[in-house]
């Protein structure tokens, strides 16, 4: 919609710009050109590029101008284009670089004008400008909130506050791509939990969910903040472990399984787990390096269960 609204932005602005040459103010006439080609070609360049932000970023800086310009040279009325300048901003930028923007220029409309209006109207348009700036900063951070809110719920299981498939996904394609350029290792451990369902029907309603909640928190206080850990499916989970070679992971994969069998503050039923273990390959697609570990999930869970099995290099 960026480009769009850029293009919108210098097609009303055209009429403007063609009035004033017809009253001969050429130098205006002008500077309304020159905004109405950086309009365009910031459209253009969006469109061309795919990068909004600088572009969008762009636009308070050439529009904020513009309008002391016109206001200290047209007249004060021209002051009320910074009310859609203003609230488009927050759009554009940051929310703190956002409200700074229009505060500078509020402040030198401020300078410019007080001398040119009669003071209640001075009052009044400097007072309704103030609020713009001060009420779309509290709605952009309050939108900002909920969006980080919401992202954050997409990517979490509700249940255990694991990452979810989606967000295993995104970090896996991040790891694949770092791997291809700086060649770090990358490990990945597949756990999954034994006999959790003899447990979830013999404790009563909830026991079990809380057992995997125990689980999820015995392996949080074992892993690195480095590390990524998801929920794979209903007992499976997954650990990401960057910078971790082969005999890290197993070590690791090693320490975890013994937990679980030592059951301490887990479950008050036998517990264990089995674990499939995966180093990065390269040129590995997320799906290969899945399939590759899953499978030697499956191997140890074929080979006796409570065991750590390493897919092949």
């Amino acid at each position: 919609m960026l480009p769009v609204l850029f293009v919108l932005s210098g097609v009303l602005m055209m009429p403007f710009a063609a009035r004033r040459f017809m009253r001969g103010e050429v130098g205006v006439g002008l500077v309304d050109l020159l905004v109405i080609a950086i309009f365009l070609f910031l459209s253009w360049n969006i469109h061309r590029t795919g990068e909004y932000r600088r572009s969008g970023a762009a636009i308070p800086f050439v529009a904020f101008p513009w309008i002391l310009w016109l206001a200290w040279h047209q007249g004060p009325v021209y002051a009320y284009w910074a009310f859609p300048a203003m609230a488009g901003t927050f759009f554009l930028l940051e929310p703190l670089p956002a409200l700074a923007t229009p505060i500078v220029a509020w402040l030198a409309l401020g300078a410019m004008l007080w001398k040119t209006l009669p003071s209640f109207d001075f009052s009044l348009l400097m007072g309704t400008l103030l609020l713009v700036p001060g009420f779309t900063y509290v709605f952009a951070t309050r939108a900002r909130r909920l969006a980080e809110e919401l992202e954050h719920l997409s990517l979490t299981d509700s249940l255990t506050s694991a990452g979810n498939r989606r967000a295993l996904d995104a970090r896996l394609a991040q790891e694949l791509a770092l791997q291809a350029r700086a060649k770090r290792h990358t490990a990945l451990l597949v756990l999954d939990l034994e006999s959790f369902k003899k447990v979830n029907d013999s404790l009563v309603h909830g026991a079990g969910e809380q057992v995997l909640i125990n689980v999820c928190q015995m392996i949080r206080g074992e892993i690195r903040a480095c590390d990524g850990f998801y929920r794979f499916g209903g007992d499976e989970f997954v650990i990401v472990a960057p910078d971790t070679a082969h005999d890290g992971a197993l070590a690791l994969a090693e320490k975890l399984r013994s937990r679980v069998e030592t059951n301490v503050g887990i479950s008050v039923l036998p517990l264990t787990v089995t674990i499939g273990v995966a180093e990065i390959r390269i040129g590995e697609s997320v799906e290969d390096f899945l399939r590759r570990v899953d499978d030697a999930l499956l191997h140890g869970k074929r080979s006796g269960r409570n065991r750590v099995h390493v897919a092949a290099a």
